[in-house]
């Protein structure tokens, strides 16, 4: 039995379509995000604008050269100072490569250093695995703050 070829890197445009799919895998799993339909042009015109953006962050977690998870995020400012803060929109890793978001949050924490960010902050919205991802993020050295609610209107 040969070990996957696992790495990180960034999206680019031919990655769009792939990560449409992945999309469709996440939104299977994300029961409690299933109330928001998924518009597919309106999902690739947003992944293209975070590939060409110096201010987003599409990390793709290649393994065995098939797309495996994502991690969305941007750059943005911290709303009473100047200093600047990475933040998720979604990491996701398909059931059979999970255990590798590792590669994805470092690599996020790498651009996002590097962007002059100051602090990153990630979520478990999703509500996949939250235990284990708590886990994880708790072994990279990040702090609970907080809680996230959700109402419908």
């Amino acid at each position: 039995m040969s070990i996957p070829s696992r790495f990180v890197r960034q999206a680019t445009l031919a990655d769009l379509i792939p990560l449409g799919e992945l999309a469709k895998s996440y939104r299977g799993e994300a029961a409690g995000l299933n109330r928001f339909p998924v518009d597919f042009d309106k999902l690739m015109k947003n992944l293209a604008t975070t590939v060409v953006a110096p201010e987003g962050y599409l990390g793709v977690l290649i393994v065995d050269g098939a797309i495996a998870g994502v991690l969305w995020g941007c750059l943005t400012s911290v709303p009473w100072s100047t200093d600047k803060m990475a933040q998720d929109a979604i990491l996701f890793v398909r059931k059979e490569h999970r255990g590798n978001g590792k590669l994805l949050l470092s690599d996020w924490e790498r651009w996002a250093k590097q962007a002059g960010a100051s602090a990153v902050c990630i979520s478990t919205a999703s509500c996949l695995e939250t235990e284990r991802v708590c886990k994880l993020y708790e072994r990279m050295g990040y702090n609970l703050i907080g809680h996230t609610f959700f109402k419908e209107i």
